[in-house]
């Protein structure tokens, strides 16, 4: 049979076969399309997720202990180095999703004091502290950044946050006194420290301002005749300064996990890389993290949505699969006088399934085509296997386009009776309900004979589930006998006086 045969044909039926592409372009358009989606809703999901996470459980943080340091030359600038070293030493899966990283070295806290400080302030500690960056992240307000002037006239030059400053009444120009406080109230090391500058955060919400205690406010006593705690911003000068005449002092570098830089796909191996970052943290450094808590949180709602979403596209997807076979079958029940006919006229069994083959291939795999260009340009967003996952829905779609192609030359073929029979000879198929009722009969008998089988096995059971509909009945009939009140006498029970 020629193409323009088929197209005819397929022409005349143009209803049927319209049906059977509109059903296969929503079964391919739904196999292309709803991995896309989800997968760009949970990559969204998974940003969102992550930067509503507080500071602890964004960051992973490397302290070195609080104590004094001996080391030839800068030991600010050579523990900066260790930036890039710490970053190096994490798995793979790890570096990948690190974005911003900072490091900072802070001195001891000492006692401050001074005539420009205001005295109603109570206590006041001071610490130094350097932080690589951080004069991008603010601007002067008043003075200077330390280590700017054209000579020190002080051991240490301190800028402090505009708000603080305030507080405790400082200006720039300010000068103080600090020494570390020994517990039986003497001091030690005592040092001079001047205010060359005032600064005011440009976002204070930036990452680089998280750092505790924090360099944009004073730090609340932590009991009662305890000290406020103030942290000002110094040079590698100042800080060397203080390192080299026995103050204790402490290094961090902090790495934050970046939103953006996550996918659904990467949980897996950052989860387990955050497990093993323990093992790679160098001897001296202590590392505090909480990146793996909100990972292993979505991770398993990820999964229970995965799961779900996979039940509602397989119930989906049948549910296209037999409209699909429904209409199948509804063409070839309204086509049966032409294929009877074309047996009558000589036509084999191959012929009369080969036109429907012929007929379906004309329409089927053009609709297919058709849903998966329609799904393709839907975003899928980040996936890091972009390739593999567009290959396994094209395999996907193509046995689709498959199935549903065999599905009206199988019902041509399910439709042929032997040839020379008679239809009013053969016995004649149940009717649908009755093959629904024969259905839940049986289904009912199989619960019924579990139900039997577990009498009796669980021990402490005080209903018996195959027992409570004759119960119930048994009930409904004692209460109708008691309404209808006491019921004839028997003859034997008669009064004497009326036997006889």
């Amino acid at each position: 049979m020629s193409i323009l045969a088929v197209a005819r044909r397929v022409r005349a039926y143009g209803g049927h076969f319209l049906l059977l592409g509109v059903l296969t372009l929503v079964t391919a358009l739904l196999i292309t399309a709803v991995p896309r989606l989800a997968n760009r809703l949970t990559s969204q999901g998974l940003r969102e997720h992550v930067a509503d996470q507080p500071v602890a459980r964004r960051d992973l943080l490397y302290t070195s202990p609080l104590a004094p340091i001996s080391a030839a030359g800068s030991p600010a600038e050579l523990k900066a180095a260790d930036l890039d070293l710490l970053e190096g030493r994490m798995p793979p899966a790890v570096r990948q999703v690190v974005g911003e990283r900072w490091y900072m070295a802070q001195a001891a806290f000492g006692r401050l004091t001074g005539p420009d400080l205001s005295p109603d302030k109570g206590l006041i500690d001071l610490s130094l502290r350097t932080v690589p960056g951080i004069r991008d992240a603010a601007t002067l307000v008043a003075g200077r950044w330390p280590g700017e002037g054209a000579a020190r006239d002080a051991p240490v030059e301190t800028a402090l946050a505009e708000t603080v400053a305030r507080q405790l009444g400082l200006k720039a120009g300010s000068r103080l006194r600090m020494a570390l406080r020994l517990p039986d109230g003497s001091e030690l090391k005592a040092t001079r420290v001047v205010v060359v500058g005032l600064y005011r955060p440009l976002d204070p919400a930036n990452g680089i301002w998280d750092a505790l205690p924090s360099v944009l406010r004073l730090s609340e006593p932590e009991g009662d005749g305890k000290p406020f705690r103030l942290v000002g911003v110094t040079d590698n000068v100042g800080f060397d300064n203080r390192a080299a005449t026995g103050w204790a002092v402490s290094f961090a570098w902090r790495y934050r996990i970046a939103p953006d830089r996550l996918t659904p796909g990467q949980l897996d191996d950052v989860i387990d890389g955050t497990a093993t970052l323990q093992s790679t943290v160098p001897p001296g450094l202590s590392l505090t993290q909480g990146v793996d808590i909100p990972l292993r949180q979505f991770a398993d709602s990820l999964a229970a949505a995965r799961t779900l979403l996979a039940v509602i596209a397989a119930g989906v997807l049948a549910t296209l699969a037999g409209l699909t076979a429904l209409a199948a079958r509804l063409a070839v029940r309204r086509r049966r006088t032409e294929f009877v006919l074309m047996r009558a006229r000589g036509g084999s069994l191959r012929t009369v399934v080969g036109r429907g083959l012929a007929e379906s291939l004309l329409v089927i795999p053009l609709a297919a085509v058709a849903g998966w260009f329609l799904g393709g340009p839907l975003p899928a967003g980040p996936t890091g296997a972009g390739g593999a996952a567009a290959a396994t829905q094209g395999r996907f779609v193509a046995i689709a386009a498959v199935l549903a192609t065999l599905t009206l030359p199988a019902a041509v073929l399910a439709g042929q009776r032997v040839a020379g029979g008679r239809r009013d000879l053969v016995r004649a198929r149940s009717a649908t309900g009755r093959l629904t009722v024969e259905v839940a009969v049986l289904g009912v008998a199989a619960l019924a004979a579990f139900l039997l089988r577990r009498r009796g096995l669980v021990l402490g059971g005080a209903v018996d589930p195959l027992l409570v509909p004759a119960g119930r009945r048994a009930r409904r009939a004692a209460g109708r006998r008691r309404s209808a009140g006491p019921g004839p006498c028997p003859i034997g029970d008669r009064p004497a006086h009326r036997r006889g």
